[in-house]
C-alpha cells in the first residue's frame, strides 16, 4: 500500500530530526526559566512575542497547508515549468503583503499589545509594546518559511523543514547562554527573527540547489492559481486563527491573575509539546500531502487503512504520555526547571498547570489530525465551525474554572474544550468518510484503558517507594521519573501486546 508506506517513511524521517529539534526547543525553555524565571518580565516577553507572531504565524501555517493541493494541481496540469512560474509570482505577491503587514504591526503596536495583555499595568504595557516592535521584522521571515515549506511538502520533502527547526532552537540557545545578559529581552525578540530567518534559508536552499529553481520578479495578481490559493487560504486562516485565539485568550485571562501565571502556563505547555508534539505533528505533516493527492473513490481501502493506522499510533503515544504526566507532574517540572530564577513555588504552580494540560493531550492530537483531513478533502468550512466551537467552549470553561480553582482553571478549560470539539470532529469526519470500525475501536479502547490503569498503578507505587527512601530532591525526582517511566511504559506496552490492542 503505497500511501501507507509513504506516510510511514516520512513520519520516520520527520521523527529523526523532529525529536532533536523538539529536545533543543525544550532546552531553550529550560534556559529561559534559568535566566529569566517565571515572573513579570517573562510575562511581558511572552505576550509581546505571541502577539508579534499571532497573525503571521496563522497566515504562514495556512499558506503551507493551502499550497500543497495547489502545487499538486499545477504539477498535473503544467509540470515543473508551471510550478516554477507560480513560485515566481507567489514570492513577489507575498513579499509585498508581508512588508505591508510588518509596517502595520509597528504602527499599531500599542493597540495590539493592549488586546493581548489587557491586564498589564503601565510599566508592563510599555515594556510589551517596546518588545513587540523589536519583533516586527519576523513577519518577512515567516512569509519565506511558509512559501518554501509548502513547496517542499508538496513534493514529499520534509527533511529541510525538520533541520530548520533544529537551527531555530540552536540560535535561541546560543543567545540565551552567551548574549542574554548583555542584550536582555530586546535581544531575545530580535533572535526570534534571526531564528525563523534561518529556517526559511534552510527551506529555500534545496528548492534552489536541488530543484533548480531561480527566482524571477513577476507579479500577476489575477493568476488563476493565486486566485484559487486566496480562496482556499482565507477559510484556513480563519480556522487556524480561531485555534490560536485559544492561547491568546488564556494569556489575556492570565494577565489579570498573579504575576508569573502566563509563564507557568507556557512552561507547562512546553512539556506537553516535548512528550507528544514531535510524534503527532510528524504523523500529521506526513499524512496530509498523501491524502490530499489521492482519489478517495479509487484508493478508499488504502486511505482507510492509513487513517486507522494514524489514529492508532496517536493513541499508543498519547495515552501513556498522559498518564506519566498526570502522575509525575511535580517531579518532572522539578527536573526540567527548578534552578536559577525558577523557585520551588514556581515548580508547584507549574506542575498544577501541567496536570490540567495533560488531560487535553488526546484532544489536541485528534484536533490536529481531523483538521488536516478536512483540508485534504478541500473542506474548509467544517474546520472553522469546529474551531469556533472549541473557542466558545474555551472562553466559557476558562471563566468557570478560574473562578472555581484559580489559575489552573485556564489549562483545564483549554483541555476540556479541545477534547469535546475533537471527539465531535472525529464523529463528523467518519460520517462522511466512513473509515472507522466502531466495534473494533470499542474493544481496543477497553484494552488501552486497562493497560493505562495498570501503568498508573505502577507509577504510584514507584513514586511512593522512591520518596520514602530519598525524599523530595532533584536526585529523587530523576530516579522517580526514570524508573517510573521504564516500569510504567513497560507495563503499558506489555499489556497492549498481551491483549493485542
Amino acid at each position: 500500500m503505497m500511501s501507507f508506506q509513504t506516510i510511514k517513511k516520512q513520519t520516520q524521517d520527520l521523527l529523526t530530526f523532529g525529536l532533536f529539534a523538539r529536545l533543543l526547543n525544550f532546552l531553550k525553555g529550560i534556559l529561559l526559566a534559568f535566566f529569566i524565571g517565571a515572573n513579570f518580565r517573562t510575562d511581558t516577553y511572552l505576550v509581546a512575542f505571541s502577539a508579534s507572531v499571532f497573525l503571521i504565524g496563522i497566515v504562514a501555517d495556512a499558506l503551507i497547508v493551502s499550497l500543497i493541493p495547489i502545487y499538486h494541481q499545477i504539477d498535473r496540469r503544467d509540470g515543473k515549468k508551471g510550478r516554477f512560474e507560480f513560485t515566481h509570482n507567489l514570492i513577489s505577491y507575498w513579499t509585498i503583503l508581508g512588508l505591508v503587514l510588518m509596517v502595520l504591526n509597528f504602527i499599531l503596536a500599542p493597540h495590539i499589545v493592549r488586546i493581548f495583555g489587557p491586564g498589564f499595568g503601565p510599566e508592563g504595557y510599555s515594556q510589551a509594546v517596546r518588545l513587540f516592535r523589536y519583533g516586527a521584522p519576523i513577519v518577512m521571515a515567516h512569509v519565506y518559511r511558509a512559501i518554501f515549506g509548502g513547496y517542499l511538502q508538496s513534493q514529499h520533502l520534509f527533511r529541510a523543514g525538520a533541520k530548520g527547526g533544529v537551527a531555530n532552537a540552536l540560535i535561541y540557545i546560543g543567545y540565551l547562554i552567551f548574549l542574554s545578559r548583555f542584550f536582555g529581552l530586546e535581544g531575545l525578540m530580535v533572535t526570534g527573527t534571526i531564528a525563523v530567518g534561518a529556517q526559511a534559508f534552510m527551506l529555500a536552499k534545496p528548492v534552489f540547489k536541488k530543484q533548480g529553481y531561480r527566482y524571477k520578479p513577476v507579479l500577476v495578481t489575477k493568476d488563476r492559481s493565486i486566485i484559487r490559493l486566496n480562496r482556499f487560504l482565507f477559510p484556513i486562516v480563519i480556522g487556524l486563527g480561531i485555534n490560536q485565539l485559544n492561547q491568546a485568550i488564556d494569556n489575556a485571562v492570565g494577565s489579570f491573575l498573579a504575576e508569573g501565571t502566563i509563564a507557568e502556563l507556557s512552561y507547562a505547555k512546553d512539556i506537553i509539546d516535548l512528550f507528544v508534539g514531535v510524534v503527532v505533528m510528524s504523523l500529521v505533516t506526513a499524512i496530509f500531502p498523501v491524502v490530499s493527492e489521492k482519489d478517495h473513490r479509487i484508493d478508499k481501502v488504502e486511505l482507510d487503512h492509513s487513517l486507522r493506522y494514524s489514529l492508532r499510533l496517536i493513541t499508543m503515544i498519547v495515552v501513556p504520555a498522559t498518564i506519566l504526566l498526570l502522575v509525575m507532574a511535580e517531579p518532572i517540572v522539578r527536573i526540567f526547571y527548578q534552578r536559577g530564577e525558577f523557585t520551588a513555588q514556581a515548580t508547584q504552580a507549574t506542575s498544577m498547570m501541567l496536570v490540567y494540560y495533560a488531560v487535553g493531550i488526546i484532544g489536541t492530537s485528534l484536533m490536529l489530525l481531523v483538521t488536516r483531513l478536512y483540508y485534504a478533502n478541500e473542506n474548509t468550512t467544517d474546520p472553522i465551525v469546529l474551531a469556533a466551537f472549541a473557542l466558545i467552549l474555551n472562553i466559557i470553561f476558562d471563566v468557570i474554572f478560574v473562578l472555581w480553582i484559580g489559575p489552573g482553571g485556564i489549562a483545564l478549560g483549554s483541555s476540556l474544550s479541545v477534547i469535546i470539539a475533537s471527539v465531535y470532529g472525529v464523529y463528523d469526519l467518519d460520517s462522511s468518510m466512513d473509515f472507522l470500525h466502531w466495534k473494533e475501536i470499542t474493544l481496543r479502547s477497553f484494552k488501552v484503558v486497562l493497560a493505562g490503569v495498570m501503568m498508573a498503578s505502577v507509577l504510584v507505587i514507584t513514586m511512593s517507594g522512591v520518596e520514602s527512601y530519598l525524599g523530595e530532591s532533584l536526585i529523587s525526582s530523576i530516579v522517580m521519573v526514570v524508573l517510573g517511566a521504564l516500569l510504567g511504559l513497560g507495563t503499558f506496552f506489555a499489556a497492549i501486546f498481551v491483549t493485542r490492542a
